[in-house]
């Protein structure tokens, strides 16, 4: 039997004996002996290494538990991009992390490895910074694995199941060898399971929910590979893996009274390409040179979706991310006879790694305070963006900021149609929105002017954090209030005591104005805890809307955007207001 050899600590085989660092080996009979399905299962026995994994409980913006499913490794208390994972050498994607939205290191299908190698420790002066914790290297097989005692077709097939996560599996593998030089290998795998079941027996909805949300979870993987030896001194392997995983959660730890309902999907797809030859040199600078090229494409996706009670209901966050990377390596190693026996091995190279990443994050209302979509080739704003230290920023970033005059108007709508079209090369369609936007406007203007009798007297209260603020003339409050036929009770016609802007409400301000109606954002409702605690505010209690609990409460964007969705928020706060106050 063989002694058991491993690469990655010095980069060529060497017994594990000889290598300083501390290398644990995960064998194919280990694999199979100890039914291991993913990364978390390849490190349960393995002292200091984990992998965090933790069931699904996450929303559209808040909280990450679980929502990177197997994390990636933990080697003695670093994790990480700091913790280096490849694939028969090739540096498999980075994690991503992005406001809550975050994608582990599961990229690899267990179904194909042959061994995997932990180096516990830097390795960063073979590897680079990024093993500064240590590596992971998975060791995919090859033919002759299969191919043994010369046959000339071999193969494999396994079926495995999981209590933890009723997970089901079918792999298989057939392999062949079509004369000396030639040899082949393709392998497939399929599996399917659910949530991670845990001890918890609270089966409701909201954050007291302790079983696990519901989740299906499905990966398709191939590996293929054509060996090639034209002499006993040349060895090429050509390979193509694919693995793709995709998971289905429905949140209903994220329901609420604001939540009507959360659901979440999410999507990993990799494939490599890579040469690897192997030269017997035997010259005075190398006895063998290896080298690598390999091209490889990963794409993540997270897509959450909420349905909330407040308009507009439907909020999507989609985030993306892609990396594309070329990798190439050459690398020799020169023995040398020193003094009596003893023999002194030099290893030298060049590795070089090329990435191309992208990741956006867009999607439908997101929460106030956001715009998508972010991290853009292309900003586009109001005047009213800032601080100015900050645009010139972005525009030293190389993103292409483009301010619309924001006058709180009608025209200043279809200006940031215009814009956007300019921006997307799409005038013509922009221009055909402006035209349905203007008929949609001018339905609207003409049934608010239809209702007839004294407009009710308003008040906004913009109370996201901090202290409650009421808003003035010149706000975008101001001028929806005055589109849906309110009249701003804090302003009198050429009132000495007007103001601009935003100020700090005062209980003495609120009684004087006595609003028939008060708007609001429902960021600004859930914010204080409901609308029992938010006239509890000083001074709500002596206005007429008080008596009548006449809220309007509409969603911050959709009230104040002024976008697209205008005539439907003025449509809207003019519907409610008039029910309210009546």
């Amino acid at each position: 039997m063989l002694k058991e050899v491993v690469i990655s600590g010095s980069r060529h085989e060497q017994s594990p004996d000889a290598i300083a660092q501390t290398i644990d080996v995960i064998n194919a009979a280990d694999i199979e002996q100890g039914q291991i399905r993913d990364i978390r299962d390849a490190v349960r026995n393995i002292p200091n290494v984990s992998v965090r994994r933790a069931p699904a409980r996450f929303g559209l913006a808040q909280g990450d538990t679980g929502r990177e499913g197997n994390a990636g490794f933990n080697i003695r208390g670093l994790d990480g991009n700091r913790v280096l994972m490849m694939v028969d050498g090739i540096r498999i994607p980075r994690s991503y992390a992005f406001s809550p939205n975050s994608f582990g290191r599961d990229s690899v299908s267990i179904d194909l490895v042959k061994r995997i190698e932990i180096v516990k420790g830097p390795a960063s002066a073979l590897y680079g910074s990024d093993g500064i914790a240590g590596l992971v290297n998975f060791i995919t097989h090859e033919p002759d694995d299969y191919l043994r005692d010369d046959k000339s077709l071999g193969g494999r097939a396994s079926v495995g199941y999981s209590g933890d996560n009723n997970e089901t599996a079918i792999s298989g593998t057939v392999a062949g060898r079509a004369n000396e030089t030639l040899a082949w290998q393709l392998s497939v795998a399929t599996s399917k399971g659910s949530e991670l079941e845990n001890r918890g027996d609270n089966n409701g909805t909201g954050f007291k929910r302790t079983v696990p949300n519901p989740q299906s979870d499905k990966t398709h993987s191939m590996l293929a590979k054509v060996v090639l030896n034209p002499n006993s001194s040349q060895k090429h392997v050509f390979t193509f893996e694919h693995v793709d995983k995709a998971n289905n959660y429905e949140l209903l730890t994220a329901w609420s009274a604001a939540v009507l309902n959360a659901s979440s999907s999410g999507k990993m797809e990799r494939e490599r390409l890579t040469w690897a030859a192997n030269y017997k040199a035997e010259t005075a600078l190398s006895d063998n040179i290896q080298t690598v090229l390999s091209y490889q494409n990963a794409k993540s996706r997270d897509y959450t979706f909420e349905r909330r009670t407040a308009l507009p209901q439907n909020r999507v966050r989609d985030t993306t991310y892609a990396e594309r990377t070329l990798q190439a390596s050459i690398q020799a190693d020169k023995t040398f006879r020193m003094a009596g026996d003893t023999l002194q091995k030099i290893t030298y190279g060049l590795d070089h790694t090329s990435a191309k990443i992208e990741n956006l994050q867009t999607g439908l209302v997101p929460p106030a305070g956001e715009t998508f979509p972010l991290k853009p080739d292309a900003v586009i704003g109001t005047t009213e963006a800032g601080p100015h230290v900050v645009m010139d920023q972005v525009r030293s970033a190389g993103v292409k900021v483009e301010l619309v005059e924001a006058d709180h108007s009608w025209a200043e709508v279809q200006r940031k149609v215009a814009a956007v079209g300019r921006a997307t090369s799409r005038t013509a369609q922009a221009t055909a929105l402006q035209a349905k936007l203007d008929t949609q406007w001018a339905e609207v203007m003409a049934a608010v002017a239809r209702k007839s009798g004294r407009k009710p007297r308003a008040v906004f209260i913009l109370s996201h954090s901090g202290s409650p603020q009421v808003a003035g003339e010149k706000t975008a409050a101001h001028a929806m209030m005055n589109f849906a036929g309110l009249q701003n009770a804090l302003i009198t016609p050429g009132g000495s005591s007007n103001f601009s802007g935003y100020r700090a409400m005062t209980p003495e301000a609120l009684v004087s104005a006595a609003p028939d109606v008060i708007v609001t954002t429902t960021q600004g409702v859930e914010a204080i805890g409901g609308l029992d605690k938010f006239w509890q505010r000083p001074g709500l209690e002596l206005t007429p809307a008080y008596k009548r609990r006449a809220v309007v409460a509409l969603d911050a964007l959709f009230l104040m955007g002024f976008g697209p969705r205008l005539p439907l928020a003025v449509a809207e706060l003019h519907r409610a207001s008039v029910k309210a106050s009546a």
